[in-house]
């Protein structure tokens, strides 16, 4: 059996405006025939494939190896096998079948009339006459290779059988073959739909024009000048004209609370619980100390307050108690519009007039 280099031309091309056609090329790993008058008899070696009635039948495999890794059943729009006819006995039609069993099942060093795997469907009849001689036949085997690849059967290859009924005499060039190097060979038509190609489209592949693009994942830049949002307004999304759509937060939209540390400081809020340090000054005089958080929160008048009173009068609204006046208990003071009951033991310099 000879060496044999095998040329694969694989031309993938995407062009948005000039509809193009995607294919791959495979020649065939293994190649023989089988004939029933010799049912142990091997044709691997032999230059020839022949297509006989009665009793013999060519099997081909190809090399799906040469074709891009992680092409689909679904990606394939057509796939055919080219044949070229070196000689023809008889005319008549014959069919190409789907050769079935577990992957492996034939080699053409061991392939015999006796130990041929059986057939799965055929394909449609294909008609050889004198004038086919010196000349390539197509057979189209695009459902066979479809499932190859979608892995629905394995790549045993195809069957070369007479149609029920032929007188067909027929030789094709083997890979063996040192005359002129026409063995078999495996063309297949990519769907080069958009959907259907993968990797990226780079910008020299698109022409200028309108184009229907879904975009998922994050870009990372955008071309052109774009406007951004000025303070206080944050972006909350970008118009398609590449501007930030921009919005002022409410407080009605941040959650969490505010701690005292946020608030402006010497403002008493009339809505809400104030905490006052120090001294207020009523506008009718006198003096309100609040000496913890809990002492005079808010204060409007002079006698209109909420909380607790500290120093010469105690107490909360409504319930105020004067303990002390000038420093001096308020047992002791000497009320001059009514009558006074004096405790016994009192000084003079006790009582203020």
């Amino acid at each position: 059996m000879r060496a044999t280099t095998f040329a694969y031309v694989v031309v993938v091309s995407l062009v948005i405006l000039v509809p193009s056609i995607c294919f791959g090329q495979a020649a065939a790993t293994d190649d023989s025939y089988v004939a029933s008058s010799a049912g142990t008899t091997n044709y691997g070696t032999s230059p020839s494939l022949e297509v006989i009635n009665p009793g013999v039948y060519t099997y081909i495999r190809p090399d799906l190896s040469r074709l891009p890794a992680g092409l689909t059943g679904t990606q394939v729009s057509k796939a055919t096998l080219r044949l070229f006819v070196t000689a023809v006995s008889a005319n008549g039609t014959f069919q190409a079948c789907e050769v079935g069993g577990s992957a492996g099942s034939w080699s053409e060093s061991t392939l015999t009339y006796n130990n041929r795997p059986a057939t799965l469907t055929c394909s449609s009849s294909y008609s050889i006459t004198s004038a086919s001689k010196n000349q390539y036949v197509d057979i189209d085997i695009t459902s066979f290779v479809q499932d190859w690849l979608n892995g629905t059967h394995p790549n045993n290859g195809v069957m070369l059988q007479p149609s029920s009924g032929s007188s067909i005499a027929v030789a094709f060039e083997s890979k063996e073959s040192t005359s002129t190097s026409h063995d078999a060979e495996l063309n297949v038509v990519y769907d080069n739909s958009l959907g259907q190609l993968t990797g990226q489209i780079g910008p020299s592949q698109v022409a200028p024009g309108t184009y229907g693009i879904n975009i998922s994942g994050s870009a990372m830049t955008l071309a052109g000048p774009t406007s951004q949002c000025s303070s206080p307004l944050f972006a909350t999304g970008i118009a398609s004209s590449g501007n930030a759509n921009c919005s002022q937060v409410q407080f009605s939209q941040l959650g969490g609370g505010i701690s005292l540390s946020q608030l402006p400081p010497n403002i008493v809020f009339s809505n809400q619980a104030s905490f006052i340090t120090g001294s207020l000054a009523p506008s009718g005089g006198g003096t309100i100390t609040a000496t913890s958080a809990a002492t005079a929160t808010t204060a409007g008048t002079s006698t209109n307050f909420t909380g607790n009173l500290s120093g010469d009068v105690t107490g909360s609204q409504g319930t105020t108690v004067v303990v002390s006046i000038g420093g001096k208990p308020a047992a002791n003071v000497v009320f001059t519009n009514q009558a006074n009951t004096y405790a016994a033991g009192n000084k003079q310099t006790d009582l203020l007039p």
